[in-house]
């Protein structure tokens, strides 16, 4: 992809100008528009495809691959047969045998059968004033240590390399959406450059090879057929003699000055410098990558911030609610205390056991019997059914005052013993509930007034609530409450008349049923629902600006103004300027102007 940006850049910034260089200097008869200094329009993607057919890194790419197919031919040339032929045409100008000439002739009858005068060399190839030589030679390569092959292998490589096809493969129209940093990260390091780098490394190692075929011998058969003719005068004539020559010839490396030991190393050498290479490349264009993640994050997240959010008013019910936060506690609380410094001898009772009023929990030294305040629980129960089988008798008039007055005596009575026992006795419940803490301990000696047990009268729990005066004008008693959390709900039980002296707080306290969830010593954070609409057009809160409202209207916004009614934390009442069903801003709108064109999409 850069490559291909770096050959639109040339099309879009070096044309015009070559263009006009071009037009003032040989004309602009019948020239392309850019060369008459017309403007040309050009789409991106036709851009695009004249820098893939005229740039100059394109041509040069095909000028490598046009070398690379004949360095091939040359290297396939090595394993093909060898034919040559020659003609050599020598004239003597002066020879040895020429002294033997000078010196005389052989005189006539001497045996040889030659006249006297006649040159004896004249049937022989030497000495001759013209000599004509035709060959014609065959060799063929049968062992060259894999050299060809091994040429081909790279050749072939370098070919492959560079017959990469050249074209767009990402659309020019692009959506800005999150990526898959994985797989952008993969094709990253399979970028051409990086796959050039790696086949030259591979490139390297066949370089490798071929230097080590140095160490090895070679081997060809050579076959060669010659004629040759010495005539009298500067021409041939028909008198041609042959010569045929066949042959093997084997080469051994002995020594060439440790000429094939350093082609070694260097193949060697160029390897692991191309190895360094294609890491820094790698690391290169991993870092590039990092920076252009980091580029589109920071360009995704502007797109982001300029988008905004549209939503539907519509129409539904509005509560308000005052959220306010403190401590449940029990509708009563009492805590036993000891009554002198006895050493507590046995506490009956744990955090979260359920007891009652009377009942004894915990016992001192030196205290009373259970047997007494049993009996004394008994004469008080019998008092008071006494009283209640008279009390419908006395009402009719069946029975007469002083008896109704017996009754209720002896009653006082029997509630006087049980109390006079629990004073002997200590350590009961002063009220029914659960035991919330026991600060005591078995064998312990407590200082007289020291809490022992504290019981919480859990029939209901109460939240009492500090509010400034200000809160305190929008309460009623009454008013519905809940605690989220536990999934409680009460109402508003009290509101102090005048606020507190020394805070200037007002005190208000929630109640909530003793079945509910709720636990005494909590920090609750308790609503109070102070207003609720029905049925009401509502947008979210964060739609209304200055009492107004951007309302996205066909494809233009409108800053539109609205009377607003009740609200909470997330929605607000529109009394008045906008219907259920339009479309409002909820973010982004800081972007938009009056009229502004804007486009809806999923």
């Amino acid at each position: 992809m850069a490559s291909v940006v770096g050959l639109l850049a040339v099309a879009l910034y070096t044309a015009p100008g070559e263009l006009a260089a071009q037009s003032s200097s040989e004309g602009t008869e019948g020239a392309p528009a850019a060369m008459r200094g017309e403007s040309t329009s050009l789409s991106l993607d036709e851009a695009v495809e004249r820098a893939l057919e005229f740039g100059e890194e394109v041509a040069l790419v095909r000028e490598q691959i046009a070398q690379a197919e004949e360095e091939i031919t040359q290297v396939r040339s090595g394993a093909l047969p060898q034919v040559s032929g020659n003609l050599t045409d020598t004239r003597q100008i002066r020879s040895i045998l020429d002294a033997l000439s000078d010196a005389g002739t052989l005189p006539p009858g001497n045996g040889n059968g030659m006249d006297e005068g006649e040159d004896p060399f004249a049937d022989l190839p030497f000495g001759r004033p013209n000599t004509w030589i035709a060959t014609l030679s065959v060799s063929q390569t049968l062992y060259a240590a894999g050299q060809v092959s091994i040429g081909l292998d790279i050749a072939e490589r370098v070919r492959a390399l560079l017959r990469s096809e050249l074209e767009l493969t990402t659309a020019l129209e692009a959506e800005l959406r999150d990526v898959d940093r994985r797989a952008l990260e993969a094709a990253v390091l399979d970028r051409p450059s990086l796959q050039a780098a790696r086949a030259q490394i591979r490139i390297g190692e066949d370089q490798v090879r071929l230097a080590r075929s140095g160490y090895r011998p070679t081997a060809s058969a050579f076959a060669e057929v010659g004629y040759q003719s010495f005539p009298r005068t500067v021409f041939p004539d028909s008198d041609w003699r042959e010569d045929w020559n066949v042959g093997v010839q084997i080469s051994v490396p002995i020594f060439n000055g440790f000429r094939t030991g350093a082609e070694v190393e260097q193949a060697r050498s160029e390897v692991r410098q191309s190895e360094l290479e294609r890491q820094q490349a790698e690391d290169g264009l991993l870092l590039e990558f990092d920076g252009a993640v980091g580029d589109f994050d920071a360009a995704l997240s502007q797109v982001t911030a300029r988008r905004t959010t549209v939503e539907q008013a519509d129409r539904g019910d509005l509560e308000s609610w005052r959220q306010f936060s403190d401590t449940v506690t029990g509708e009563r609380e009492a805590v036993l205390r000891a009554r002198s410094d006895d050493e507590i001898r046995e506490i009956r009772a744990d955090v979260g056991d359920r007891v009652t009023m009377g009942q004894t929990l915990v016992r001192q030294a030196g205290q009373g019997s259970d047997a007494r305040i049993r009996q004394a629980q008994a004469g008080v129960q019998q008092a008071d059914r006494a009283v209640e089988r008279l009390r419908p008798l006395w009402e009719a008039g069946a029975r007469s005052d002083q008896d109704w007055d017996d009754a209720n005596t002896q009653l006082e009575l029997a509630e006087a013993d049980l109390e006079s026992a629990a004073e002997v006795q200590g350590g009961i419940a002063p009220i029914s509930g659960v035991i919330s803490e026991v600060p005591a301990r078995v064998g312990s000696f407590p200082q007289p007034g020291d809490p022992l047990v504290r019981v919480v009268d859990d029939s209901a729990y109460r939240v009492p609530l500090r509010i400034s005066e200000g809160q305190a004008r929008e309460l009623e008693r009454g008013m519905s409450a809940r605690v989220a959390a536990y999934d409680a709900t009460g109402e508003l039980d009290r509101i102090a008349i005048q606020a507190s002296a020394v805070t200037r707080l007002v005190e208000v306290e929630a109640r909530f049923p003793g079945s509910s969830s709720l636990r005494p010593g909590a920090l609750v954070t308790v609503g109070i629902l102070v207003a609720a609409a029905e049925d009401v057009v509502r947008v979210p809160r964060q739609a209304l600006r200055a009492g107004a409202v951007w309302v996205v209207s066909g494809d233009e916004a409108e800053f539109r103004e609205v009377e607003v009614g009740l609200r909470n934390e997330e929605m607000v009442e529109i009394v008045s300027g906008l219907d259920a069903g339009e479309a409002v801003v909820v973010e982004g709108a800081s972007l938009l102007s009056d009229g502004a064109r804007v486009q809806v999409v999923d």
